[in-house]
C-alpha cells in the first residue's frame, strides 16, 4: 500500500541518466538521480488498513510487499489515478498484487475503473543504496534548523530565476545559528549581480 507521498519520490529521478526508476520494498520508496536521493517509509496505518484494500480482479493486496522497480513515467501516471478524495481513504493508495504474470501496481477509484502497472526486477539500486542512513553523515549533527518547506521552495525558486537559471550556479547557505536568519548567496555570472536572500527558520 503506498499513497501520494510513497509516489511523491519520482521527483528525484534524472530525465537524462542514472535511474529511471523508483524503487519499492517493504519499507517504502525510494529514488535517486545521483545528486539528490529520497525516501519515504509506508504509511504507519499500513498494517491495520492494508486488510481493508478492495479485490483486484478477484485479488487480494500483498501484505508482505517484495522489492521491485517502476519506471518514472509510469509512477506519474499511477499518481494522477489515485483518486484525489472520495469518501474511502483507503482508495488513495496503489496497492501490490501478484499473479501468473508476476508483481503489479494497481489502483481504482472503487468502480468499474482500475489501473494496472508492471513492475520491473530491481536492478537499478544496489542493496547498498537502498538505505539512505548508510550515506548520510555519522555522529550528530552540529545544530539542526527546521525550515517550511514551502517557503525554502519560494525563495530557491526566485534565486534559480535570479543567476538565470544557469544549473552550474550554485546557491550557497550561510548559518549562524539554529534560531537566526539563514543567508541564501548566489552570483549571476554573465551580469556579475550578487544575488542574496534570507530565510527565517521555522518556529516549532
Amino acid at each position: 500500500m503506498f499513497n501520494k507521498s510513497n509516489l511523491a519520490v519520482v521527483g528525484a529521478l534524472s530525465k537524462d541518466h542514472f535511474c529511471k526508476s523508483v524503487f519499492f520494498s517493504k519499507d517504502g520508496t525510494l529514488a535517486t538521480d545521483g545528486h539528490i536521493a529520497v525516501s519515504v517509509s509506508l504509511p504507519s496505518s499500513y498494517g491495520e488498513h492494508i486488510k481493508d484494500a478492495p479485490l483486484f480482479g478477484g485479488r487480494s493486496a500483498t501484505a508482505d510487499i517484495p522489492e521491485f522497480e517502476v519506471d518514472g513515467e509510469s509512477v506519474k501516471s499511477i499518481i494522477k489515478a489515485i483518486p484525489k478524495n472520495g469518501n474511502f481513504p483507503i482508495m488513495r493508495n496503489a496497492f501490490v498484487i501478484e499473479d501468473e504474470d508476476g508483481t503489479k501496481l494497481v489502483t481504482t477509484n472503487g468502480g468499474a475503473q482500475m489501473g494496472v502497472w508492471k513492475t520491473e526486477v530491481h536492478e537499478s539500486y544496489r542493496p547498498a543504496m537502498r538505505d539512505l542512513s548508510k550515506y548520510a553523515p555519522e555522529g550528530e549533527p552540529v545544530f539542526s534548523v527546521c525550515l517550511n518547506g514551502h517557503l525554502l521552495a519560494r525563495l530557491t525558486e526566485i534565486l534559480n530565476k535570479a543567476v538565470d537559471n544557469s544549473y552550474a550556479t550554485p546557491l550557497t547557505f550561510s548559518f549562524w545559528a539554529k534560531d537566526k536568519a539563514i543567508k541564501v548567496e548566489a552570483k549571476n555570472i554573465e551580469s556579475g549581480q550578487d544575488i542574496t536572500g534570507l530565510i527565517m527558520p521555522y518556529q516549532k
